[in-house]
């Protein structure tokens, strides 16, 4: 994240969004005060096609879910 900041500031990018990402990232933004704000529905949503990844993925540590794991950022 903090290479993507730094390339919207160098190229004065107005927006910078970020969804998803687990909360030690999330956190780790907050010096930079962020703007943040609540969506009414879930922006992202995926099917585990194995069942022995599904308990897994519940875990947000071992992935970045992102809108980039998904069609939203089509």
């Amino acid at each position: 994240m903090k290479e993507a900041f730094l390339f919207a500031k160098q190229k004065k990018v107005t927006l910078l969004q970020m969804i998803g990402f687990p909360s030690v990232i999330r956190e780790a933004l907050q010096p930079l005060r962020p703007l943040t704000h609540s969506l009414p529905y879930a922006p992202f949503w995926y099917y585990a096609v194995h069942s022995d990844l599904k308990d897994e993925l519940q875990c947000e540590s071992v992935w970045y879910a992102s809108t980039f794991d998904g069609d939203s950022s089509l």
